[in-house]
Formats: structure tokens, sequence, C-alpha cells
């Protein structure tokens, strides 16, 4: 009697999800979540900007650790500066806005068109007004999912 032979299972094919360079995110009502008709686009985890926006961070932490660690060494009490919340508000803002490539066109204060620019966008992340476009624009950000690009390859 001949046992009947069974195919190996395909092995998986990593490349059917891949991380995207650039997405968008439709920015929604925060009372009804639907979409305003207002785009921004945002760079991914491959886009230029994502990756030296992360190697800044990695050389800043290695800076401040190798200071730190040469404080010690040299017999000094290793002191932390206090933090400056509305500096660190700033900051934060700042980094954010380096992952947004730019936004269809909004009109603000009555205003026909408020521009994309970097700065632009740190003052509506800064503004308490709206606190909730800021709320969206983490989210969105901590969504990995979002960054995915899944093929049926598979």
């Amino acid at each position: 009697m001949t046992t009947p032979k069974t195919e190996a299972p395909k092995p998986f094919n990593l490349s059917s999800i891949v991380a995207v360079d650039v997405v968008q995110l439709d920015i929604k009502n925060p009372a009804t979540q639907q979409p305003v008709g207002w785009t921004w686009e945002i760079a991914g985890p491959t886009h230029q900007k994502t990756i030296a926006q992360r190697n800044q961070q990695a050389r800043e932490a290695a800076s401040e650790s190798r200071m730190q660690r040469q404080q010690r060494l040299n017999g000094k009490t290793v002191v932390l500066p206090e933090d400056d919340i509305e500096a660190n508000r700033i900051k934060n803002a700042n980094f954010w806005m380096e992952r947004v490539l730019g936004w269809s066109p909004v009109s603000l204060d009555g205003k026909e068109d408020y521009p994309y620019s970097k700065e632009n966008g740190v003052k509506l992340l800064l503004d308490e007004k709206y606190g909730w476009l800021y709320l969206q624009l983490l989210e969105f950000l901590g969504e990995d999912a979002r960054f995915l690009k899944i093929s049926a390859k598979n």
C-alpha cells in the first residue's frame, strides 16, 4: 500500500507585506468621525525623512548617554535639566511635523488658503483649539498597519 504524497506548504512570501514610503491621512471631524475632505501626506517608515529623523534621535540619545557616562567617570553628579513644558510642546510639534510632507488646500479664519509649511503645521498643532488635529496625527502615526502594503502574493 502506498501513501499519497502531500505537497509541502508554500513558504510565506515575506515581500507580500512591505512598508510604504508615503500614506494619506484623511482628517476627520472629531465629533462625527467623518472625513472633512482635508488630507495630509505622511512619510512612512521607509521614507528618507523618517529614516533621517530616527538617525537624529539615535545620535542625540547616544550623545546624551555619552555625556552622562563621562560626568560619572569624572566623579561628577549627573544633574538633569528641569523639563520646560512649553519647550517640550514646541519640540514635539516640530518632531511630528517632520513626518508631514504636505496637505490639500484648506482655509482658516476666513482666509482662502492656509498653505502647507512645517511652520504652519506646528502652529496648528500647538493651538489648543485644534488639539483634536494633533491627536489624529499621533493616533495615525502610532498605527503601524497604516504604513503597510499587503499584496495577495502569499
